[in-house]
């Protein structure tokens, strides 16, 4: 923390993946950038906490006609230091649990190449989760 002419000025380090994740995950480019290899094994988690208000986004670069699934973004309370390799889960909860908050998407979502998802998460508790087919417009 930096103190500047009576201001506190918070500096938060910035976002990008964490070196815990799945063991089908390849990270690159100082770990903000992410390529799944198969199907399981592919979670993933920030470096830090995200804050109240911090908007988050992801862009989708490429998409694999190798195989199905979803893409699903959630939040947790656990530190991903607290798992090994054999601890980590292989994939993300699919309901809500003490540790873990996944939303569930209005509709089946529209994943494409080059789509943005956009996450923010509000103090109150609140997460707010758009696609969106460029920076400025939301699907």
């Amino acid at each position: 923390m930096a103190v500047n002419n009576n201001y506190q000025l918070s500096i938060v380090e910035p976002l990008s993946f964490h070196r815990v994740h799945g063991d089908q995950i390849r990270l690159s480019e100082n770990n903000t950038r992410a390529i799944r290899d198969r199907l399981n094994n592919n979670l993933l988690f920030t470096n830090r906490p995200i804050l109240s208000n911090e908007i988050v986004q992801f862009l989708i670069e490429e998409l694999s006609t190798d195989f199905y699934g979803l893409i699903r973004i959630g939040l947790t309370t656990i530190d991903p230091d607290s798992f090994t390799q054999e601890t980590l889960p292989k994939s993300m909860p699919t309901n809500d649990t003490r540790e873990w908050f996944v939303p569930s998407p209005r509709g089946t979502p529209n994943i494409r190449k080059n789509k943005i998802i956009r996450l923010k998460y509000k103090a109150e508790g609140d997460v707010s989760i758009y696609l969106l087919n460029s920076i400025f417009e939301i699907d």
